[in-house]
């Protein structure tokens, strides 16, 4: 290996491929607009998409999914579009004690 010296390091490139998703006002958008379902998020992976969808269906997880308590409250599906990005949708579907008063 060759070394170079070089007076100060190049600027680093590196971008984030997504921003963090806003989980407390998305939760809020879906829930004033029941039964409509929404773009959540896209994610590098297949497995994060999957990851996201599970958290927000039970309402848990470290990724901010909290904000769509209680568990089953909403409903939440990946999807890999045929360019091969990694979508994640959700709807507000109403807690089930809401649905058992109707």
């Amino acid at each position: 290996m060759q070394m170079t010296f070089v007076k100060t390091p190049p600027p680093d490139a590196y971008r984030p491929r997504h921003r963090r998703t806003l989980h407390s006002e998305i939760a809020r958008a879906l829930r004033n607009r029941p039964g409509a379902w929404a773009k959540v998020s896209e994610h590098p992976t297949r497995a994060t998409a999957c990851s996201v969808a599970s958290a927000i269906r039970c309402g848990n997880g470290n990724t901010g999914a909290r904000a769509y308590r209680p568990a089953g409250a909403f409903e939440a599906r990946y999807v890999t579009t045929e360019d091969g990005r990694h979508e994640v949708y959700a709807r507000y579907i109403g807690t089930r004690a809401a649905k058992e008063a109707r």
